[in-house]
């Protein structure tokens, strides 16, 4: 069972995004935002910083809830079906996507990336291996650059077809 701070997180990112449709994002207050959702500006600040981590902690929320769906957990996700299953995940929210990119932060899809690759880098941290920390990092930045590249073609690929793509060598 979720507590009941984690379902409004939840709803401020389902309210934020509702506005968002309606106005920039530099245009929403946080009065707004926290109105909508139910919940005071006091509990906004306790848990976010800015509209960019609400944005986040709702993409995160969207990404388990769907693998949850689906029967999976994406702590427990086989190496070779993590990359198909966010592919999945962006192509059945490309609305969402397009809303973030819209408003200017596509940089909280880079997050998303780091956020989905942290538990490896804390296990790195632990058994002291600074290579693993580092291609850690770098493997997040290398799949928000083929995700972005996905998202300007206007997602023209398929996730089955990005999967292919990625399976092949790379040409001579």
């Amino acid at each position: 069972m979720q507590s009941a701070s984690f379902n409004l997180n939840r709803n401020q990112g389902i309210s934020l995004l509702e506005l968002m449709k309606t106005k920039p994002i530099e245009k929403i207050t946080i009065e707004e935002m926290t109105a909508k959702a139910g919940v005071g500006r006091t509990t906004y600040f306790r848990y976010f910083r800015n509209k960019d981590q609400v944005l986040l902690f709702k993409l995160i929320c969207m990404f388990e809830d769907d693998l949850k769906e689906r029967g999976l957990d994406y702590q427990n996700l086989p190496e070779d079906e993590g990359g198909k299953n966010i592919l999945e995940f962006f192509a059945r929210h490309q609305d969402v996507v397009q809303e973030i990119y819209k408003a200017g932060r596509k940089s909280v899809l880079l997050d998303f990336f780091l956020k989905l690759i942290e538990p490896e880098k804390e296990k790195a941290a632990l058994q002291n291996s600074i290579k693993a920390y580092y291609l850690g990092e770098i493997f997040s930045y290398i799949c928000f650059g083929f995700f972005n590249a996905w998202v300007e073609r206007d997602f023209a690929e398929t996730p089955d077809e990005l999967t292919l793509l990625l399976q092949q060598p790379a040409a001579q």
